[in-house]
């Protein structure tokens, strides 16, 4: 039996959600900053230098992508979802390849 106060098209959004991603955003800029900071030669660098800028800018890039793909119909999506799944394999499978994968500090990237 289908509920009638289902609403397919309204939007709801998860606060809990929304603001636990938040936290593990501060908590992680935090431990970046941590741990760059006790580096002696880091901490006297720009503020515009710094690791947890670099990762709150990453989180800006992030966010800003999901809320780009929220206006995309999910359809679309998962009419190229294995495509991008592929795709996404070959990426992983092509830094296997010698001179176009490297390797820092033991892991292949």
């Amino acid at each position: 039996m289908v509920d009638p106060s289902i609403n397919e098209h309204g939007q709801k959004l998860d606060h809990l959600q929304l603001l636990a991603l938040l936290g593990l955003m501060i908590i992680g800029a935090l431990f970046v900053c941590s741990a760059t900071l006790a580096n002696p030669d880091v901490a006297v660098l720009p503020w515009y230098d710094q690791m947890w800028i670099r990762q709150i800018f990453w989180y800006a890039i992030g966010i800003g992508a999901g809320a780009a793909l929220c206006f995309v119909d999910y359809h679309v999506i998962a009419r190229w979802s294995i495509v991008i799944y592929w795709t996404t394999i070959f990426f992983l499978i092509i830094v296997l390849v010698p001179h176009i994968g490297s390797v820092r500090y033991g892991a292949r990237r």
